[in-house]
């Protein structure tokens, strides 16, 4: 899904997320349940480079590469104009997909209830037999 730069101040990319992100040390603020850093490394996969040559060896020819990991930034209360640092959170896309799991929900439902509500009305019944 795109970004709606128009809903981010005018400083979102130039002060608000280059101190976040030096906050986060370019890591995933998860509270280190992912481990993935900003610069794409995943620590479980470079302690198991044994996965990527099996990997290799089941798909001959195709090379593999590396996940590339973007670090975002979550606004925790879901409000793109609220940018304290305190509702800032430094995410991998991961975790931040996961934190806004629920939010998502909530505004799909909201969205298929709005669409239904506009929807052209229902079809007129047609009288029954000896009905006027």
């Amino acid at each position: 899904m795109p970004v709606d730069w128009t809903k981010y101040p005018a400083d979102w990319k130039s002060s608000i997320r280059p101190r976040i992100l030096r906050r986060a040390a370019g890591r995933c603020e998860c509270r280190g349940e992912c481990g993935l850093d900003h610069e794409g490394r995943c620590p479980e996969m470079d302690r198991t480079p044994a996965r990527w040559a099996a990997a290799q060896q089941a798909l001959p020819g195709l090379q593999l590469a590396r996940p590339t990991v973007i670090l975002t930034i979550a606004h925790l209360d879901h409000d793109t104009t609220h940018n304290e640092d305190a509702n800032l959170r430094a995410l991998c896309q991961r975790c931040h997909l996961r934190y806004d799991r629920a939010h998502h929900a909530q505004s799909r439902a909201q969205n298929q209830a709005r669409r239904s509500s506009e929807a052209a009305p229902a079809q007129m019944r047609l009288p029954e037999e000896g009905e006027p």
